[in-house]
Order: C-alpha cells, then sequence, then structure tokens
C-alpha cells in the first residue's frame, strides 16, 4: 500500500480527508447510490451463527470442503488462485510461493488456502447462500431489479492486493465480510478514470502491461476505505477499486442488476468495453462480444417494451416524468445510440431498431416521444432512422420499406438481400446509403459499421 513518504499514499490520504467535502462525493455521482459506502443490513440468527462458526479454523475448513466438493471435479480449480501476481500488473504480490503439489482434491485445495498458499473467490455455497437469502430477497423487490446474482465465498490471505479492477456497469454489489479486514481503494467513474483503465486494458491486449502502480497514480480522486467482520460495503455499478486484506479474510459477495443503472452504463465510452474484451485475445473477445451484443439489445428490449413501469403504454404522455429506465433511456438516447451502436452486432442492431420503432408508434400517436416531430407527413420508422436511429440504417428511405416474416413492421428494405439473393443466385451487399464497409459473411453483414468503417467485431489476432 506505499509508506508515508510515497506520493500514492500521500494521494490516498488526503482523498479520504476531502470525503467529507461535496465536491468530491459529485465525482462519484449525484445520488447517493452512486457513491461506495456501508449498508445496514438485517442479519439473521442463521447469518449471525455463520459469521461465529467462520472464526474457528476447523469448521472453516469444513464448509470450505463441502462446497468445493459440490462442484464437479472438473470445475474446482477454477475457484482457486495461488499466491501469484497482480491483476493488469508484473510487480509481485504476496509471498510470490507456489506449489507444485498437483492434488487438486478439495481438502488439498483447502488446506493450501488456510496456509495462507492461495486464495478462493466465487465458490457457490448453499450455507452461505441460505444465511443470506431473506437479505438478498427483500433487496431484489425492487420493480428495476433484473437479476439477482446470490452470495459466494472469497477467501483470501493478509496482503493478497485484489484488483486493479472495476465493478460490473448494470450491477450494485454487496460485499459482506465474515472474517477479518479488508482495506479499500475506489475511484469514480470519471470519463477521465474510464480513459486510463481504457488505455491499461489495451496496452495488456497488446502485451506490454503496466505496473498496478503506473495506473493508479494516473487515476484521479481516489478513497480509502477499511471494511471490518461483520460490515456490509455496497459498491456502485463501475466504481474503480482496488482492496488488500490485513489478515486472513472470509467474505461473501452478491450483486443486483438494474434496469436503471443499465440506462446509465449506455454512456460508458464503447472503446473502454472493447480494450477490456480484446485482454482476451481475438476468438475469444469476439465470443464474448456476442454476449454483451445480445445483454444490451435484450435490456433496451425490455425497457421500450415497459417491462418496469407501472402505467399502461396509452398513458404514457401522462408519465413522461416519472422517473424510471423508460425516461432515462428515451431523454438519453440521441446521446448513446452511436455508442450503443459499437456493442451491438448488426443482428440484435436490427431488433433494437425495430422494437424502436414499434415503441414510437404505441407512445404517442403521430408524434416522435423522443422530440416532439409530428406532421401529416410524420411517420414513426422513417423518422427515427433518420433523425434517432443508427447510421448504418439510414438512407433507408431510399430503399423502399419492406416488411419480412417473423420480424413485424418496418425493417431493411432492397438493400440488404436475403442470403441467397432475390433469384437464388449470391447475394450482393448494396452500398447504397448504407454504410457498412465489408462485405456479407454467411450471408449477413459481420458486425455493425458505426460510423462508416467502423467494424464493433473487429478485434487484433
Amino acid at each position: 500500500m506505499g509508506t508515508q513518504n510515497d506520493p500514492q499514499s500521500q494521494k490516498v490520504i488526503q482523498h479520504k480527508a476531502a470525503m467529507q467535502n461535496g465536491e468530491l462525493r459529485r465525482k462519484f455521482g449525484r445520488e447517493k447510490s452512486d457513491i461506495p459506502g456501508m449498508e445496514r443490513e438485517k442479519s439473521s440468527e442463521l447469518f449471525k451463527k455463520l459469521v461465529e462458526d467462520v472464526q474457528d479454523d476447523q469448521t472453516l475448513k469444513t464448509l470450505l470442503v463441502v462446497a468445493l466438493s459440490a462442484v464437479k471435479d472438473d470445475d474446482v480449480t477454477c475457484y482457486y488462485v495461488p499466491t501469484a501476481t497482480e491483476t493488469m500488473s508484473t510487480e509481485s504480490s504476496g509471498n510470490g510461493e507456489s506449489e507444485s503439489d498437483d492434488d487438486t482434491s478439495p481438502q488439498n485445495l483447502v488446506e493450501k488456502v488456510l496456509r495462507e498458499k492461495g486464495s478462493l473467490h466465487a465458490l457457490p455455497c448453499e450455507t452461505l447462500g441460505g444465511a443470506l437469502e431473506g437479505v438478498i430477497q427483500e433487496k431484489g423487490q425492487d420493480r428495476n431489479v433484473v437479476q439477482i446474482e446470490y452470495a459466494k465465498w472469497n477467501v483470501v490471505p493478509p496482503g493478497n492486493l485484489n484488483g486493479l479492477d472495476y465493478t460490473s456497469e448494470n450491477h450494485d454489489t454487496y460485499i459482506t465480510i465474515i472474517r477479518g479486514e479488508l482495506i479499500w481503494i475506489f475511484w469514480p467513474r470519471t470519463a477521465e478514470n474510464i480513459e486510463v483503465m481504457q488505455q491499461a486494458y489495451q496496452r495488456k491486449a497488446d502485451g506490454i502491461p503496466e505496473e498496478t502502480k503506473a495506473i493508479t497514480d494516473q487515476l484521479k480522486h481516489g478513497v480509502i476505505l477499511g471494511q471490518r467482520a461483520g460490515e456490509c460495503l455496497r459498491l456502485p455499478p463501475l466504481c474503480i477499486y482496488m482492496c488488500v486484506p490485513t489478515e486472513f479474510t472470509v467474505l461473501s459477495r452478491y450483486q443486483l442488476m438494474s434496469a436503471l443503472h443499465f440506462v446509465d452504463s449506455l454512456e460508458v465510452s464503447a472503446e473502454f468495453h472493447r480494450s477490456f474484451l480484446a485482454t482476451y485475445g481475438a476468438a475469444r473477445a469476439k465470443q464474448l462480444f456476442h454476449g454483451y451484443s445480445k445483454n444490451r439489445r435484450d435490456m433496451i428490449c425490455r425497457i421500450l417494451r415497459r417491462d418496469f413501469e407501472s402505467y399502461e403504454p396509452g398513458a404514457w404522455a401522462q408519465n413522461t416524468n416519472k422517473p424510471g429506465p423508460m425516461r432515462d433511456l428515451i431523454q438519453k438516447w440521441d446521446t448513446v445510440k452511436h455508442n450503443v451502436a459499437k456493442l451491438l452486432s448488426y443482428e440484435d442492431a436490427v431488433i433494437v431498431r425495430q422494437v424502436w420503432i414499434d415503441t414510437l408508434r404505441v407512445l404517442r400517436n403521430g408524434q416522435c416521444a423522443v422530440c416532439g416531430a409530428s406532421g401529416d407527413l410524420y411517420d414513426a420508422g422513417q423518422h427515427f432512422d433518420e433523425v434517432h436511429g443508427f447510421d448504418a440504417f439510414s438512407g433507408h428511405e431510399e430503399a423502399g420499406h419492406q416488411q419480412i416474416s417473423g420480424m413485424g413492421g418496418y425493417v431493411l428494405g432492397d438493400a440488404y438481400e436475403t442470403p441467397d439473393g432475390a433469384n437464388g443466385e449470391e447475394a450482393e451487399p448494396a452500398t447504397r446509403g448504407y454504410p457498412l464497409g465489408e462485405p456479407f459473411q454467411n450471408g449477413m453483414p459481420y458486425g455493425l459499421f458505426t460510423p462508416e468503417g467502423y467494424d464493433p467485431m473487429s478485434f487484433d489476432e
């Protein structure tokens, strides 16, 4: 963590004091929920007993062996991490020892952890999940909660630096220490800090990773916080962090995904996500990209279909100022649409476009819900493509409108041929009004190009 004379340590000390003023708090966000902080949780008797039991090494060993034994044999080692180097760094953390023992039985792995030769991460545990189930279910009652990830174990030795990393952009992350103590450093998701992390991920992907300290020296507005046993810490979405246990520490972690957080996450630079994906290598990055694209498509569609609203579609005009993901998405769409396009496959972009058009027709007949445009010649599909749509779909009025079975409403017209062409011949990709760049692959454009020449599916081999 550094010394009193170390510039980074002095920076952290200064920010710890500064956290009390409003200016620094606003760096994390406008709302209290944007700021990392301790949560008061209603501890069940079951959880209190678990905390008490885990203080005993033999009881802890039994719980961990049972948890590891409950997963498939092939999966056991994916939860165990030998004491090794820091994430995103070539520096050594911990004692640097490694184990030559090839025994990967649950008993042996737990022995290593208790001897502080390694750590366990994100280990499912029925005992822990049951102890926290009531607390998690209560938080999950919020209408905007989309997904719940139940509690998992993390067991880490003292001095084992965790990070530099960031929390999921769509989730609140809850950390409860069952035994031990952690020291945290947080940085807000400002544009400057996101840029620093993006560049760090890109350098890692290029095979020239920076040391952690070189990265943290560039991050601004850091805050330090200590967390003791029995305390629950909530981390907001996309919170940049590092943490280090001061003693042998056992903690639980669970996450809640919110539709409100999702809309905010659309503002995060697509290049940041692409740089992070690139650290996995080109082949894996393309696979992960499809998951990113599908998740964004599904969430945007659910919001536009009013899954998180309490009013009927016809009552939208009377609820335009009602807080919720629908209002936020409509207000922010023109600002984030090009960023969104860079993280959508072509196929997913087609679906998002159609759902937007269907929604605009339902919300306000004859008038655009995004900008208020109207008139005798107003058409929701044409207006959306010309004003609020993705660049790759601009000019679709030149190609004409065409109905395609299974999609409903307007989809792209004759500028996009069927895989076998109109008469069975090989299709030629049209370019009129569509900056799609590369030709079709397997009958479909390979990724959505926004702006011209930008391929969201391209990762360096």
